[in-house]
């Protein structure tokens, strides 16, 4: 994706000057409005692909990856989810991860440091129970542009 970007950008800003230079006949030639549409697309293109990364980044900390574990674990020995206590991986208060017991669920809630079209959007790891094991399903509050593959 990003690098169909790049190829697109650079076909944009580009154009004219590959156009002067070289006029063969199978090189593409844009008009200005055709180079301005590209251009939105492309940066459209480029902001989901950068939002969808960060998202990815909460989605992939060490913190979450513990924690997954610690409740796996705990799980997989007792057939319950652990208390809140139990779950050492996160912090007390912490702003972006919190975790359910009754539920086992996580949550993870997006700031406004992350993009301010992030901010306040909540990603959900609900457990879905697979015998004495457990599998991870995304659900989110997020427009599914946004989304990762996976949670999508």
């Amino acid at each position: 994706m990003l690098k169909f970007i790049i190829v697109v950008l650079s076909l944009v800003f580009f154009n004219n000057s590959i156009a002067k230079e070289n006029s063969k006949p199978n090189k593409i030639k844009l008009t200005s409005q055709q180079s301005e549409k590209v251009a939105i697309i492309a940066i459209s293109a480029y902001k989901q692909y950068s939002l969808r990364a960060k998202i990815m980044t909460k989605l992939k900390s060490p913190k979450l990856k513990d924690a997954e574990i610690q409740i796996e674990n705990y799980f997989s020995k007792h057939q319950d989810f652990p208390s809140e206590s139990k779950i050492t991986a996160f912090a007390e208060n912490d702003e972006v991860f919190s975790y359910e017991s009754h539920k086992g669920q996580i949550t993870i809630k997006l700031l406004a440091t992350d993009d301010n079209v992030l901010a306040g959007e909540k990603l959900y790891l609900i457990p879905k129970i697979n015998g004495r094991s457990l599998m991870w399903q995304c659900k989110s509050t997020l427009q599914r542009e946004y989304l990762p593959t996976n949670c999508r």
